[in-house]
């Protein structure tokens, strides 16, 4: 009897010790997933005392026709601002209006990158946390965060306050994060990019502009043409940018902008070293075939017999006739008197009545 409850006691030790195992790894499991480490980050709203814009024509004239994420940073730091932060509707909306300021016709679309990426997640983020780009290797370790200026403060690592997680809208447990809006476009993000873009159609309304996950160069991805790109640019309260906060200056030099001048200046000349070359080749090959053929033939058509080419010295000899050579061609002709005139008499003359 003794025995039985002791095998009791000692069956239910061992179910309350496996229990508490199993708790104690879910509880681990769940602290380390993303889905609930950030989470557990504050939701921070950044005060905005303006927006700005650039024209497409900013990256031809700073940039050297490159469009792209950094040259739109720079864009913004030079007009005393920072990328636009898409944190409340209010803003996508106002983002938007700023777009539609670069319109020049009824129906148009404009694009700008936004101050928020995937970048730490993928670049920084220890080993086992650090996300892969591409719709193939997506996951909800790619952690958008919003990162231009005050955000970067305010945020718990340092690094940015989280605002969506998942690099593919497919993947359970993608969505927003820390009580902030997504305002994707259909079936986005898709690409498994880490950049973000804000994309306006003129034909409708601001509050529908959209989302999308692209490249840091646009060019690269087709859905993304580098002409309809802009740069929307914010201040916040109470950050200033200063020379300390800008990324290093990006210099482009004259041979960069002008390219092309370049380009021509080594191409010409080729060319007409080219033409020159070709002109001279064919006139010496045509006056070559002229002078050592034609008055041959001519020879043969007269003689009747067959002649030859001499070796060494480009002359012609005939089977049973001597030669003398032209001093002018250095052809060589027969001697004989031409066949059908051996036998022909000189004409006598006639004399006069």
């Amino acid at each position: 009897m003794e025995a039985e409850a002791m095998g009791i006691r000692t069956r239910s030790a061992t179910r309350n010790a496996v229990r508490w195992m199993v708790l104690f790894l879910l509880l681990q499991y769940l602290g380390s997933h993303p889905s609930f480490t950030a989470a557990g980050e504050e939701h921070v709203t950044i005060g905005i005392t303006k927006y700005f814009h650039h024209a497409h024509s900013v990256f031809k004239t700073n940039f050297g026709y490159r469009v792209d994420y950094t040259n739109s940073q720079v864009s913004c730091f030079n007009g005393g601002g920072l990328l636009a932060s898409d944190q409340t509707p209010a803003a996508h909306i106002s983002i938007a209006a700023e777009l539609r300021k670069l319109a020049s016709k009824k129906v148009e679309t404009f694009r700008t990158y936004l101050g928020g990426t995937a970048q730490y997640t993928a670049d920084s983020a220890p080993s086992e946390q650090r996300c892969l780009r591409g719709e193939r290797r997506a996951s909800l370790k790619c952690i958008y965060k919003w990162k231009e200026g005050a955000f970067l403060d305010s945020s718990s690592d340092g690094h940015g306050v989280s605002f969506f997680r998942g690099t593919v809208y497919t993947l359970i447990g993608a969505g927003p994060m820390n009580g902030y809006d997504a305002y994707w476009g259909n079936k986005l993000p898709g690409h498994g990019q880490l950049f973000l873009m804000l994309r306006m159609d003129t034909d409708q309304s601001d509050k529908k502009a959209t989302w999308y996950d692209g490249q840091g160069v646009p060019r690269y991805d087709g859905e993304t043409p580098e002409d309809t790109f802009g740069v929307v640019c914010e201040t916040q309260e109470g950050y200033v940018v200063s020379t300390t906060t800008l990324p290093p200056t990006v210099e482009i030099s004259w041979v960069w902008k002008n390219w092309y001048f370049v380009l021509i200046a080594i191409l010409v000349p080729v060319i007409v070293a080219v033409a020159l070359i070709t002109v001279c080749f064919c006139r010496c090959r045509g006056a070559d075939d002229e002078s050592k053929w034609v008055v041959h033939m001519v020879l043969r058509e007269v003689n009747g017999k067959p002649f030859h080419v001499t070796e060494g010295d480009g002359g012609i000899y005939s089977d049973d006739s001597p030669m003398m050579r032209y001093s002018t061609l250095g052809d060589v002709v027969p001697m004989t008197t031409p066949s059908g005139y051996e036998e022909a008499d000189a004409p006598k003359a006639i004399k006069s009545e």
